[in-house]
């Protein structure tokens, strides 16, 4: 069910943060992150992201021993760099010893692009393509 179909990502990741315990949204940005970020000082931390064709499901790997965050573009487009670039500096903040961007191979570069500009900001930061 839906309430309105130009705000069906935004709702659902609304929901999804509304009724798991242990994740936040990043204001104005369709980004999930953990509650507990400063878990991940010193460690990898891994980004997702892709669009939302299947609803924004990376969301749903937000947490302990899973992401720290994760990227939600409109159904079936990309994430604007602006909120790849907003959930890599909202995990940066909290000092991971690097950030993993991980991203399908059938969504276009944006998340890589993102990523590229984002070492001066990070500490290491790596991009994966993966298959798909």
């Amino acid at each position: 069910m839906m309430n309105d179909p130009e705000r069906i990502v935004d709702e659902a990741l609304e929901g999804l943060v509304a009724t798991t315990p242990g994740i936040t949204a990043v204001d104005n940005h369709r980004v999930v992150v953990r509650s507990d970020l400063e878990a991940v000082r010193g460690k990898v931390a891994v980004i997702c992201g892709g669009g939302s064709g299947h609803e924004p499901a990376f969301a749903g790997y937000v947490g302990k021993g899973c992401l720290a965050a994760a990227i939600a573009g409109s159904v079936f487009a990309s994430p604007p760099p602006t909120s790849i670039l907003a959930a890599i500096m909202t995990v940066a903040e909290h000092k991971p010893s690097g950030i993993l961007v991980v991203r399908a191979r059938s969504f276009p570069s944006t998340l890589g692009r993102r990523a590229e500009l984002a070492p001066q900001h990070v500490w290491t930061l790596h991009h994966v393509k993966g298959q798909t």
